[in-house]
């Protein structure tokens, strides 16, 4: 009788040490859930893929047989979906519908280094030239409107701009020239083209 008490009692230890290893690692089970359920606060949302894709075309544009393009710093699209592409090769800015079809191309006289190109909202077409260190305003067909700067001179003042990289044309026609590799600088002309005003400069650098 004494045996099976003995056998008995340590069966009951045995259980209770059982029953306690299972409650303390349940234990630490929710207390790491819980913990994770602390440090993941944001909605457990649907992940979902925002970004556009894209696929190439090896058939768009349809480029003239005798048309090669180099460097193309510049693209553009107008109100008719018709795409301006600015390229370092001649012709500079060739003319293509949305489907690809070749449409025009010019600016073999007019344009030496390529640099960007953009239209604006009446829909004339702007490119910067720093090769010839000028802006120019061109008509859909290629027909010169306005010159800002000096073709193929270099300078810092009201008329000279220095590789000017881009612009900027406000509702009003106003224009802003990056101007650009050379000065470093802002240069403001008026719808007419003529002088506003410039800032901006070099800086010395981090001291």
């Amino acid at each position: 009788m004494k045996m099976q008490s003995s056998a008995l009692w340590l069966s009951l230890v045995a259980v209770a040490a059982s029953i306690t290893v299972a409650f303390t690692q349940q234990g630490k089970e929710v207390e790491t859930q819980e913990k994770a359920d602390e440090e993941n606060l944001l909605p457990d949302y649907p992940r979902v893929n925002l970004a556009t894709w894209y696929e190439v075309d090896p058939g768009w544009p349809k480029k003239p047989a005798d048309f090669q393009w180099e460097a193309v710093p510049g693209v553009a699209v107008d109100a008719n979906d018709h795409v301006y592409v600015f390229t370092r090769s001649n012709p500079p800015v060739q003319v293509y519908d949305r489907d690809g079809v070749f449409l025009r191309a010019w600016g073999d006289d007019d344009i030496g280094t390529a640099h960007h190109l953009k239209i604006d909202h009446e829909g004339f077409v702007w490119v910067a030239d720093i090769g010839l260190h000028v802006v120019r305003k061109f008509t859909p067909e290629g027909k010169l409107l306005m010159t800002l700067g000096t073709p193929g001179e270099w300078g810092e003042d009201e008329i000279h701009l220095k590789m000017p990289t881009d612009m900027a044309v406000a509702p009003n026609g106003e224009v802003f020239v990056s101007d650009g590799y050379g000065n470093s600088r802002v240069v403001h002309f008026d719808r007419k083209g003529n002088f506003v005003k410039a800032w901006g400069h070099l800086g010395t650098g981090p001291k």
